[in-house]
């Protein structure tokens, strides 16, 4: 696998107003960590990047529908997180993982569920602004049966107290054999404020489409689309801290 990553800073260091970032709000979680991963620039499978906490994957492949299950247990038995805030599940009973790209995110947490009957949980915590002037990013990656990632992030700081974190990846594959090529588009934005009282903006959105291969002697047995949009913001008065989400 080859990787092209190029990053500019679009001003002249000279000339740029630094900012002072503040603190930005996350929410409290319903999730009593145990362990969390850091995710590398080049790790881009959640699947395989998971593998390392103690649940047993199913998945057809990078792009593909996936989730993960405890030993002896349906996997809607893990509770899946998005900034601290659970998702919904499929209709199938879990969380298609697959809806959530790993190059979104800082760290995912393991641990267990706060609310619910020994029910293992997984939060998967998104990137935001961390830088005082601007600063882009955009990466390519390339590898076998056809495989190609495009990614790109911007990032600026408008004033001491609002900025904003924006991100997209395409992939695309051709896969092993028939139909099980996918591609998946994906984009993510963040928007944060913390003049009067800390409030942040997330949206996420998500469309893939995928084949699910059957037998050699039918080969086109199935395929499946996905669209997944996120919405959530979060403010906080004293102590207090309020959600509001939507999903698609």
């Amino acid at each position: 696998m080859l990787i092209l990553l190029i990053t500019n800073d679009s001003t002249s260091v000279d000339t740029v107003h630094t900012y002072e970032i503040p603190e930005i709000i996350s929410s409290p979680g319903e999730i009593s960590t145990v362990g969390e991963i850091v995710p590398s620039f080049y790790e881009q499978s959640t699947m395989n990047l998971l593998a390392v906490f103690p649940f047993f994957p199913y998945f057809l492949g990078f792009g593909h529908s996936g989730t993960f299950y405890s030993k002896g247990r349906d996997p809607q038995f893990v509770r899946v997180c998005l900034d601290g805030r659970c998702l919904h599940v499929h209709p199938l009973g879990y969380v298609n993982l697959s809806i959530l790209p790993l190059h979104f995110f800082e760290k995912i947490a393991y641990g267990s569920a706060i609310s619910g009957a020994e029910l293992s949980a997984l939060n998967f915590e998104s990137r935001v602004n961390r830088y005082d002037r601007p600063y882009s990013k955009a990466d390519f990656m390339f590898g076998s049966y056809g495989s190609n990632i495009y990614g790109m992030d911007l990032t600026r700081a408008l004033t001491n107290y609002l900025g904003f974190y924006l991100s997209g990846q395409y992939y695309k594959t051709d896969g092993y054999r028939n139909n099980t090529d996918a591609q998946a588009m994906s984009v993510y934005s963040n928007l944060y404020y913390d003049r009067f009282t800390p409030m942040r903006l997330d949206i996420f959105y998500i469309e893939n489409q995928y084949g699910f291969p059957g037998s050699t002697q039918r080969p086109l047995s199935g395929r499946q689309q996905d669209r997944s949009l996120n919405v959530s913001g979060t403010g906080s008065i004293d102590r207090i801290v309020a959600s509001l989400f939507y999903d698609y």
